[in-house]
């Protein structure tokens, strides 16, 4: 009887922790990768975290530029991600959690930037994620969204949310992800969004790397520029502005200072804009 009751605290202590951790966000938390992607390692539903609602929840997704609903990014320029949780019967709250990939390899696909309060922004095998920091009250989510570079393709979304009970336990919630990812293509949105891009090559290394980093910038007119280094929250982390006088150019940044992860950069002319991306090991 006496281990009986022993095994009995124990399942629900392992429980406990299990649900409260991942209602603080299962990437954050776990490293849980639950999105619908290709990359995914589990979902919310068969990770025995949430099961068993009749929330009946489905998840859509657009991309937005100034409320409107594109199909295309410019590279460079900034849009909002906005999820819906689409739910009956009244949860009592939501969670998410987002990645947008690229190429063949299925990179980080452009930069999320911002989001609500309470979000989490966690960089797994170099790719960002996003995803609730605690229960949410509102069932849309919308995340700043910087466009990649140009030259990079089609960028998939993928997301996936949750309705919940709150009830402390692992069931009767409603998990689902998107039953397609949003393909966004790289383009003129809707033709009346027109963004200049830097004839440029940007070339980062070593990539990843953990002291220096060089930006060597080839095939830039002779001019000033402004150069930013922005962390996966959308910060800039370092600035300055560069003179140019050569079509070869390579500036060396020292990383000692920075956090591990994932960093854009962003160069500019002040009309016209190139990026890329590399990571602090």
């Amino acid at each position: 009887m006496k281990l009986r009751t022993i095994c009995l605290l124990a399942f629900l202590t392992a429980s406990y922790l299990i649900f409260s951790s991942r209602s603080g966000g299962p990437a954050t938390i776990q490293s849980i990768q639950a999105t619908g992607s290709p990359l995914d390692n589990t979902s919310c539903a068969n990770s025995g975290c949430h099961f068993g609602g009749a929330f009946r929840t489905n998840i859509t997704a657009v991309l937005l530029k100034g409320g409107d609903t594109v199909s295309q990014y410019i590279p460079g320029e900034e849009y909002v991600f906005q999820i819906n949780i689409n739910s009956i019967n009244n949860p009592a709250a939501y969670g998410f959690q987002t990645v947008a990939l690229m190429g063949e390899d299925n990179e980080s696909g452009g930069l999320f930037q911002s989001g609500p309060d309470q979000t989490n922004f966690v960089t797994i095998n170099n790719r960002l994620y996003v995803e609730h920091a605690a229960p949410r009250n509102s069932n849309v989510i919308e995340v700043g969204w910087l466009a990649p570079e140009a030259g990079s393709g089609d960028v998939s979304f993928y997301a996936a949310g949750n309705a919940v009970n709150l009830d402390g336990a692992t069931s009767g919630d409603s998990p689902s992800i998107m039953p397609q990812p949003l393909v966004v293509s790289e383009g003129i949105a809707s033709g009346i969004f027109k963004v200049d891009r830097l004839s440029v090559n940007l070339s980062l290394y070593p990539n990843p790397g953990s002291d220096w980093l060089n930006i060597e910038i080839v095939g830039a007119d002779i001019g000033s520029y402004q150069i930013q280094l922005i962390d996966i929250a959308g910060k800039v982390v370092w600035s300055q502005q560069l003179n140019i006088i050569e079509q070869q150019f390579v500036k060396k940044i020292n990383l000692s200072g920075f956090q591990l992860g994932l960093y854009f950069l962003k160069l500019t002319d002040g009309n016209a804009v190139a990026t890329s991306s590399f990571f602090k090991k």
